[in-house]
This record gives C-alpha cells, structure tokens and sequence, in this order.
C-alpha cells in the first residue's frame, strides 16, 4: 500500500500544476505526479546527449557545441536551476555581511533597510541584531538622503 507524504510547493509551481491540469483533465497533484514521473523518466535516460546537456548546464561544455534542441533543454535546465537558487539565496544577507546596507521588500511588502552594523547606523539606531527599519512607501533613508544630497526625506 503506497502511502502518502505532505510536501510544500512554491505557489507559482503548483498554480501552474493547477492550471495545466485544469486543461488536462487533471487534478492538481494528478498533474504534479505526471510532471514528476515525465521528470523521473527524462533524467533516468542517460544518453549521450543527456550527458552533454548536463556538462553544458555545469559550463563544461560550450552551448554551441549543442543541437538547436539540445540548447532548448540545457536552457531549461540552467533557468530552473536559476530559479531554486534564486529562491533559496539571501542577497541582502551577502550585502550586509560585506558591510553594505541592503533595501529589500519584507515579508509583508514594505521596503524596509538591513545594515551590517546597527550599533552606530544613523539610519536604524533601534534595530537591535540587524532587525530591518521599515521605509514605508515613498520614504528615503537618512543614508540615501547623505549620498543623493538631499536635506529632507522625500514626500510619503
């Protein structure tokens, strides 16, 4: 008896689960089983081909070496790897433990600035342990007013 586990997805993923299956025919997981087992059988036919997309998308071979179709799949494959590392890297992080301040959205949307050292931050005196400053929209920070010149922050 085969028994079932819970999982996460990113939203756009299973939107577009949704969707495609809404035009097979098929439930939301029926369309995410299908899309796994084509996967499953796509990565497990090991060809030459199949090895030179991989040493392409791992920049050990050169695209152009590849066939029009074979370049179609080696970009697939560096766009979702794209995708998952984008997803799972913090940029303002790396920004940050350089020295630099980062603007980012926070979780609810808002701009909010990350410094690397708040103890003497003219920007965020109260955010204790790199605990972002909301912006808010339309607002500059006192950094980004110092560097433009600007005496008053901008209408918000």
């Amino acid at each position: 008896m085969a028994h079932d586990h819970i999982t996460r997805f990113d939203n756009d993923l299973f939107e577009a689960t949704a969707d495609e299956g809404r035009r097979e025919r098929r439930s939301a997981r029926q369309q995410l089983e299908h899309w796994t087992r084509l996967g499953r059988e796509t990565s497990a036919r090991e060809t030459v081909a199949r090895r030179r997309i991989a040493l392409a998308a791992r920049e050990e071979l050169p695209l152009s070496a590849l066939t029009t179709e074979d370049r179609v799949a080696a970009n697939l494959e560096l766009d979702v790897a794209i995708r998952e590392r984008a997803a799972t890297t913090s940029f303002g992080r790396t920004l940050v433990k350089t020295g630099l301040t980062a603007v980012a959205l926070d979780d609810d949307g808002v701009v909010a600035e990350f410094c690397s050292d708040c103890s003497d931050c003219p920007v965020c005196p109260d955010c204790p342990d790199g605990v972002p400053r909301r912006l808010g929209p339309g607002r500059q920070s006192e950094s980004a007013l110092k560097r433009t010149g600007a005496d008053t922050p901008a209408a918000g």
